[in-house]
């Protein structure tokens, strides 16, 4: 499934621009994403999270929050961390780390693959709309990846099932991070008149 030609450097580009956009990450109660987002007269960004309704982890955002960042203008920067996007992984996790001090257990893993990071795309998109939706690998955060996903030299063939599951090359470019410049921008002009 190796992208090749014109179509593959259109797939590098989008994978190049997604990794030069920093972001920072604030791990917060559940009531703390809705208040800053309703409170807030910029849009926001919520980073290393994954969605709630497919996942019930507490880093993940619900689909409430979702909506209302959205319509914010604010974008969710999704991770792939195992636990975050498999619930197989997050039971398994959750029952090792209760195990470990007792029994001495080493660790283990449960693959996790490209596809479901990509069904958390895709849901994220369809929740929030693109426009609302970015990556957030989280490689230096997270002990285990997704297979396929090991790192962001694998972000072209991401891109490459996300087009052939008919995404446009816009909707990879603002995924990839042309959302956070937008939001960026936005808030630096809220802050502007404040600042005086």
């Amino acid at each position: 499934m190796s992208p090749s030609g014109a179509w593959a450097s259109s797939v590098r580009s989008i994978a190049n621009e997604s990794s030069r956009h920093a972001h920072r990450s604030r791990h917060t109660s559940r009531s703390t994403a809705p208040a800053s987002i309703e409170t807030s007269r910029a849009p926001l960004v919520i980073t290393d999270s994954s969605c709630r309704a497919l996942v019930d982890h507490p880093h993940n955002v619900d689909d409430e929050t979702m909506r209302a960042l959205a319509d914010a203008g604010g974008v969710l920067m999704l991770t792939f961390v195992s636990s975050f996007i498999s619930a197989e992984c997050a039971n398994w996790d959750a029952d090792l780390r209760q195990k470990a001090v007792s029994r001495g257990m080493g660790t283990g893993n449960l693959d996790v693959m490209l596809f479901r990071a990509i069904d958390y795309l895709e849901y994220a998109r369809e929740m929030m709309g693109v426009e609302s939706t970015g990556l957030a690998g989280d490689y230096d955060g997270m002990s285990e990846v997704p297979v396929g996903l090991e790192d962001v030299s694998c972000y072209p063939v991401l891109f490459a099932v996300l087009l052939e599951r008919g995404w446009s090359l816009t909707d990879c470019a603002k995924l990839a991070g042309r959302n956070i410049p937008r939001v960026t921008h936005e808030a630096e002009s809220v802050a502007e008149p404040l600042a005086r």
